[in-house]
């Protein structure tokens, strides 16, 4: 159906939009109402592709709050983000499972930096203290 025309196309001046002409220059209202909605037809839709899943609010707010525990605790939040993605999985929930692994991915990140590169993970997790991973009370072998 076509959309009302409020403004004669021609001249601009104010029209019904019930008018089947302008009463000013007589344009013919009709055919612009018909060509307005072909050109509206015409013009490409913006759709998301199929493969796309739809992420709603609470989908993303439990991916931040899984990637803020595997990133500030990643021992945790790593596990409690594989659980997510494996039982979202389970529902057919695509969105909440690729928002948990994407927490995964950086819970892992995160351990391997600190395991690789322990004197820089002070720069990634500066609240982690790495400067010596091995306790110091434990005593020694007595001779």
């Amino acid at each position: 159906m076509a959309r009302a025309i409020t403004k004669c196309p021609n001249c601009g001046s104010t029209v019904s939009q019930f008018a089947a002409g302008c009463a000013i220059c007589g344009e013919n209202l009709t055919a612009a109402r018909q060509d307005l909605e072909r050109r509206r037809a015409a013009r490409p839709s913006l759709t998301a592709p199929g493969w796309f899943p739809e992420i709603t609010a609470g989908d993303a707010v439990l991916g931040a709050i899984l990637i803020i525990a595997a990133f500030g605790s990643p021992i945790v939040g790593g596990p409690i983000a594989g659980l997510f993605a494996y039982f979202a999985n389970q529902r057919g929930d695509k969105a909440q499972r690729n928002l948990a692994l994407v927490a995964l991915a950086v819970a892992v990140i995160v351990i391997i930096v600190i395991s690789l590169l322990p004197d820089h993970g002070g720069l990634l997790l500066p609240w982690v203290d790495t400067s010596n991973p091995a306790p110091t009370n434990i005593p020694g072998p007595t001779n």
